[in-house]
């Protein structure tokens, strides 16, 4: 998707005239196009030399509320009761900012387009961290517009990227009703050696002691790729 960063130099070619003659048979027409290239001087007129456009906008959204920071921002604990067990089902507000980039191009690149969908950012762009950000939709609109008396064909294509700086990972709680134990999978029982009726936290497979909080487990759940050389840059 080299076609939002660095516009293409190659020529163009463009219809300069057309005709249409009968050849004797009413169902056959001679039709004849005259083609030209796009001269050096003309092509900063082109309509994918122009400059590419950006838009922000921030809003909210919900999320699973995981941690809390009743003992200030930099020492975040997760959501638990007094208990140590985990409490699900509530939700909070995140902030989620919206970037829009559309511009102009020679062509569009359907199957380029199709793979970015849905995808995040595996590397640094534009001064935001890796897996913060997330394509959300790519678009491409086929125009036509006259320059230098010349019909000249071009794509508007727009991309809009969501950042989150928690980042897009799935998280979930390490809590479950089995354990590993002499590397086979056994049901965890309680002090009456029955199997638990609810979850319990977990460390690295294995049960915790009572009181203990969970941990949290992270996934990777949507698909990462690069964007840098791919998206244009944003401007300083």
């Amino acid at each position: 998707m080299q076609w939002l960063s660095a516009h293409p130099e190659f020529p163009a070619v463009y219809v300069t005239d057309m005709s249409c003659q009968n050849d004797g048979d009413p169902l056959h027409y001679k039709v004849e196009f005259t083609y030209d290239l796009i001269k050096p001087e003309d092509r900063q007129a082109m309509p994918w030399n122009r400059s590419d456009k950006f838009a922000f906008s921030g809003g909210v959204t919900t999320a699973p509320a995981i941690v809390h920071y009743n003992d200030g921002f930099s020492s975040p604990k997760l959501i638990v009761n007094t208990a140590g067990d985990p409490l699900e089902g509530a939700e909070r507000e995140c902030a989620e900012w919206r970037i829009s980039i559309t511009g102009n191009r020679q062509a569009f690149p359907y199957s380029m387009a199709m793979n970015y969908i849905n995808t995040v950012n595996s590397d640094s762009w534009s001064g935001f961290a890796p897996r913060t950000l997330k394509c959300q939709s790519i678009s491409g609109q086929r125009e036509v517009e006259q320059v230098n008396n010349a019909e000249v064909p071009y794509w508007t294509v727009s991309v809009e990227l969501a950042y989150r700086a928690e980042g897009w990972a799935l998280k979930l709680w390490d809590v479950g009703y089995n354990e590993i134990k002499s590397g086979s999978r056994q049901k965890i029982l309680d002090k009456l050696k029955e199997p638990v009726s609810e979850p319990v936290a977990l460390s690295n497979g294995v049960a915790k002691t009572p009181g203990q909080p969970p941990d949290m487990l992270t996934f990777k759940v949507y698909r990462e790729a690069a964007f840098a050389g791919i998206f244009t840059q944003l401007p300083s």
